[in-house]
């Protein structure tokens, strides 16, 4: 609906013409008795003073007549005249002299005249109740011409004025058609009263009239702009107002035909010119603007491509939406819906958002309600809160079915879930989808692969392979299927199933143009281990060799030690024993981090070639240049192997001896009881020979050395006459290693498969009634680890913590190590730092490769950087990065942890740069924590602004984990608070407080709020 000021200017007719009498001069008065000549003489003195203008003068002789002669024959004239003078000169008598006058002569011919002056007299003074009651009493008829048109005119304009419209128009079209003063007058508010009542056609017409008449050229251009806009005719509207804003000092109510002309524009779509006339009548126009007039004035700089001025118009309107008049406004909702279209169109998605919150809460027009959820949910998918992008998506899927939006929410959603690494729920959602997009395909492409790259890390290796396989139905990406081929292989390869892992590889490697893909050295090194492992040696050794060729120069290796390290053990396998040599002499030289192994495979190969003291000078290397390496005891072990193979079996016995005092590789040592045994056996030294038959029946009765200790026990007792011993370790050899080891078997499997399976309640109560049934045998021991896994899966970590301290007690199962390492976790989340890091200590010495080894080190450093020691951190995050092998994650943290050693110690510049490569390489929760403190450290130097786009990049790229994506919401909201924006800073804070599953962050939020409440409050 159109608003406009109904101002019309009011066009007084001119005043009436004094009704003047010729008379005779006024004699002076007489102090005789009066007569009927001195009434006369009164009568006619007042006449000539009438005619003179002097009525408070005239008054007086007037009263004398009507004394003198009270029925005299000029005695009706006299009150008349009385009354006229009492009239002119606004005595409060002169109505009552009228109505005496009326009442007394009802039927004199001045009784019109007292009508005409009485209701002329009203009209003058605006009483318009008075005018009409006196004017529609004069007999108009007996008046002149003239006179009888501005008798009428008046009575109209009265009628008018007291908004009687259907008289003042009856009035108006009897007299504007005739030629007379008030003609143009007649006509304009005739067309006025067209114009209200709809008549706009009849309208026009009279405008034309009226134009003539100087006094109403400048009124008559705002009623021609309202008839044409009413007729929508916006065309002639627009050139109407368009020439009458020329000389806006000519035309009355601009500010009306600006705000006409503006809407004009709007409803002809043209919305620049629109905005161009509505700035003009927000400059004249003095009064509120109408709520409606903003919208669409908002709406017009919006279309216009003014997005400032639209914001600021639009947030007037949608503002206080906590009325329930105000939820149910859709002038509300629609300010809300574009307020957060202009934010986008100045990019400014972030503040969008509470805008758009309000329009899908607000307001009756489920359309743009729909559209508002959709866009809401999609702005906080595009700026990476898809967290919250999913809950908005899926209510949006219950309340909006069948939108037209619905193919792209689901897109979305499938996409959110992706980004949320919630891949089950991805599954499932895109599993349940009635219809699927290339897109949501090309977004299952890689929430299967992604769910198989978990599960992978995971060491679910098989489950992980299924996914894998589910990504390559729908080849969209061909990078990801790349990447699902090899990491199919990889999972495949994990579990042993090499065939079926090469045919992956092969699959890549048959490519065209695959020689240049980031996959292609990976992948030729990868097929070479599958068939290094299914000891397909002849098919390993070229493909070792072109990868080590390829690498030998790069910058980055990769996995270049390690490979050159199997292309010696491959040449080893063929025989080639000069290549195995030389080969692991390049190792050695290079230093790689396995140099130790090589010199130890050298060793082995000298050894095979009968070069025996070269092979004793290579093992010494492994001795003294690694000390307590990995392959010291393994090179002790071959020392004294070499003395048992060459008949010295006192010398091998010592070798043997110094293993089992210092080594710590039981199986080894397992190994070395048994050679030890059997070399004082040979000596004939039986005592000692049967306390090692003995000593590896009771500490490794499952071992494979067991049965050999058995056998050689059994011959040295026969040989010292004590066979009668033999039974008792006989039977502890078939306790450790009963008949029947398919039951126990069987049992152990069905736990471990629980375990798996993530039943841990079911495991729990599995592995310990094996551990009553079966207590002792070498399946125990990993029954335990198993048991103190499942209690800490189940967040049991008392427990957890006792099992695997019997674990390690027990130093029997081969999954010590894992023992270690979980240990060191739990006593460091307890704040045991110095327990941690003995832990790790002791798993780094036993570590069996570079991952445990590397984990180890990464333990101790997070411990001590708990306990506070900063140096230590440094130095042992340095020993990873220097590594250069330790694997990405572990070099991400170690820089994190540089990057927080320097922030501790104040040193905020060189921290930055630390997160700032750790984000470079970082996509994971180390990512995430050196954005936080980037946008933290930030925030401490005054630099709000950075911080916040600091803050918003780790939202987007880093909202899986969720202790950083919340936390940087309290940080975000700090920042608003000191740029002093509260809006976004509640709207910030209140989101935590309705979504965040960290009661820790809520409360800081709630606290938060409270101290916003309370600043405004002040």
């Amino acid at each position: 609906m159109l608003y406009f000021k109904k101002i019309f200017r009011q066009i007084l007719p001119a005043a009436l013409p004094c009704l003047l009498l010729a008379t005779a001069a006024t004699p002076a008065f007489s102090q005789k008795t009066l007569s009927q000549t001195d009434a006369e003489r009164y009568y006619q003195t007042g006449l000539e003073l009438i005619e003179k203008r002097q009525y408070t003068a005239a008054m007086q002789p007037f009263a004398a007549y009507l004394q003198a002669s009270p029925k005299g024959v000029h005695a009706a004239d006299a009150s008349y005249y009385s009354a006229n003078a009492a009239l002119n000169l606004t005595h409060p008598d002169a109505e009552r002299q009228y109505l005496t006058f009326l009442e007394t002569y009802p039927d004199n011919p001045r009784t019109n005249n007292a009508y005409t002056d009485l209701g002329n007299f009203y009209y003058q003074t605006r009483q318009y109740d008075k005018t009409i009651h006196y004017l529609s009493r004069a007999h108009l008829d007996k008046l002149p011409k003239a006179e009888q048109a501005e008798i009428k005119f008046r009575l109209g304009y009265a009628y008018l004025s007291r908004k009687e419209f259907g008289r003042a128009d009856t009035i108006f079209n009897q007299i504007k058609n005739t030629e007379n003063a008030y003609t143009a007058a007649s006509n304009y508010y005739a067309s006025y009263l067209n114009v209200r009542s709809g008549k706009y056609e009849k309208a026009l017409p009279g405008l034309e009239k009226a134009d003539k008449d100087p006094a109403f050229r400048g009124m008559t251009p705002l009623l021609r702009t309202i008839i044409h806009y009413k007729q929508k005719r916006y065309a002639q509207a627009i050139a109407s107002g368009e020439a009458a804003l020329k000389d806006t000092a000519k035309v009355s109510g601009g500010d009306e035909i600006a705000l006409l002309v503006a809407e004009s524009y709007f409803q002809s779509g043209d919305f620049k010119a629109a905005a161009k006339n509505f700035d003009m009548y927000r400059q004249t126009n003095k009064g509120a603007l109408l709520p409606a007039v903003r919208y669409r004035m908002a709406y017009s700089y919006f279309k216009a491509g003014e997005p400032d001025k639209a914001i600021e118009d639009f947030k007037l309107i949608s503002a206080g939406t906590d009325t329930a008049a105000a939820r149910k406004d859709s002038l509300v909702q629609y300010s809300a819906y574009y307020l957060g279209m202009a934010y986008v169109q100045k990019d400014n998605k972030a503040f969008a958002l509470p805008a758009f919150d309000i329009a899908r809460k607000t307001g009756p027009n489920r359309s743009v309600q729909e559209s508002a959820w959709f866009t809401y949910g999609k702005i906080n998918f595009d700026l990476g809160r898809y967290n919250e992008a999913i809950d908005i998506f899926k209510t949006y899927a219950i309340r909006f079915s069948d939108a037209p939006n619905e193919s792209e929410s689901n897109d979305l959603l499938s996409e959110a879930y992706l980004n949320t690494s919630d891949y089950d729920q991805a599954l499932t959602h895109i599993g349940n989808l009635k219809k699927r997009s290339p897109r949501v395909d090309a977004a299952y492409q890689r929430v299967a692969f992604m769910k198989g790259t978990r599960l992978y890390n995971e060491n679910q290796f098989s489950e992980a392979n299924s996914f894998f396989e589910s990504s390559l139905k729908f080849p969209n990406d061909s990078g990801v299927v790349t990447a699902a081929h090899f990491w199919a292989g990889e999972a495949l390869s994990a579990g042993k199933n090499y065939t079926e892992a090469l045919a992956h590889y092969d699959v890549l490697l048959k490519r065209p143009k695959f020689k240049g893909n980031e996959y292609y050295l990976r992948t030729v090194y990868a097929t070479a281990y599958a068939y290094f492992n299914t000891k397909a040696y002849d098919k390993a050794l070229p493909l070792f060799k072109e990868y080590t060729f390829a690498l030998e120069k790069a910058e980055n290796k990769l996995y270049y030690n390690d490979a050159l390290i199997r292309l010696g053990d491959c040449y080893y396998t063929q025989k080639d024993y000069t290549n195995a040599i030389a080969t692991f002499d390049k190792c050695i030289a290079l230093n790689v981090p396995d140099a130790d192994y090589a010199w130890y495979q050298k060793g082995v190969v000298q050894t095979v070639s009968e070069k025996t003291d070269e092979a004793r000078r290579s093992f010494d290397m492994v001795v003294t240049k690694y000390g307590n390496g990995r392959f010291r005891d393994e090179a002790l072990f071959q020392k004294a192997r070499l003395d048992f193979e060459k008949g010295s079996y006192q010398t091998a016995a010592s070798g043997f001896t110094e293993l089992i005092n210092t080594g710590t590789n039981r199986n080894i040592l397992a190994y070395s009881y048994l050679n030890r045994g059997l070399a004082n056996s040979n000596l004939k030294n039986y005592t000692e020979a049967a306390a090692d038959f003995r000593k590896i029946i009771d500490e490794f009765p499952s071992h494979k050395t067991a049965n050999g200790a058995l056998l050689g026990l059994q011959d040295v007792l026969t040989a010292t006459g004590k066979l009668d011993e033999f039974n008792e370790y006989l039977a502890k050899y078939k306790q450790a290693n009963p008949d029947d080891k398919s039951l126990a078997s069987v049992e152990f499997e069905t736990a471990k498969n629980l375990y798996f399976d993530q039943k841990y309640d079911k495991a729990i109560t599995g592995f310990e009634e094996y551990l009553q049934k079966y207590p002792g045998t070498a399946l125990g021991y990993e029954a335990k680890f198993y048991l103190a896994e499942s209690y800490y899966r189940q967040n049991d970590k008392i427990k957890s913590a006792m099992a695997h301290k019997d674990v390690v007690a027990e130093n029997k199962s081969t999954n010590l190590n894992k023992s270690l390492a979980r240990l060191g976790e739990i006593e460091m989340a307890e704040g045991k730092w110095q327990d941690a890091i003995s832990r790790y200590h002791s798993l780094q010495a036993l570590a069996k490769n570079k991952k445990e080894a590397v984990n180890a080190v990464v333990g101790m450093m997070e411990a001590a950087f708990i306990g506070g020691r900063y140096d230590t951190t440094a130095t042992l995050a340095n020993e990873i990065v220097n590594k250069g092998n330790a694997g990405a994650e572990a070099l991400n943290k170690a820089s994190l942890y540089l990057g927080k050693v320097d922030y501790a110690n104040g040193n905020t510049e060189k921290a930055l740069d630390e997160f700032i490569e750790v984000l470079n390489s970082a996509k994971d929760q180390n990512g995430a924590e050196a954005q936080y403190l980037m946008g933290e450290i930030q925030n401490k130097t005054g630099k709000y602004r950075e911080s916040q786009e600091t803050l918003f990049d780790l939202n987007k790229n880093f909202s899986a984990y969720r202790k950083w994506y919340d936390k940087s919401f309290l940080l975000i909201a700090d920042n608003y608070t000191a740029l002093n924006d509260t809006y976004n800073a509640k709207y910030a804070l209140e989101k935590l407080v309705e979504n965040s599953s960290d009661p820790a962050v809520k409360e800081a939020a709630r606290q938060k709020l409270e101290l916003l409440k309370t600043k405004k409050a002040q």
